[in-house]
């Protein structure tokens, strides 16, 4: 599965799901139902590379920002002032 397939699918299941993390987690399991076992076993290695990516950017965001919660996806590695 190529990066961009990957946000793709996280993008469209967020954008569905608005702010509601726990009907994006539904909308998620539903696509990857209909994926391969090869393209589920690649999602599942971007899913933890990107998680490794948004933890530094996470953490200093909510230093700074007292309001700031991870659980909302407001930190995403397309962030490039927080990626780099």
């Amino acid at each position: 599965m190529r990066e961009e397939t990957f946000w793709q699918i996280v993008e469209i299941c967020r954008s569905e799901a608005g702010p509601d993390t726990e009907h994006v987690a539904r909308l998620l399991l539903r696509r990857l139902r209909a994926l391969g076992e090869n393209e589920i076993l690649e999602f599942e290695e971007l899913w933890f590379r990107a998680q490794d990516e948004w933890r530094p950017c996470c953490s200093a965001l909510s230093t700074m920002t007292p309001s700031f919660r991870f659980r909302t996806g407001s930190c995403r590695t397309d962030d490039r002032s927080c990626a780099e």
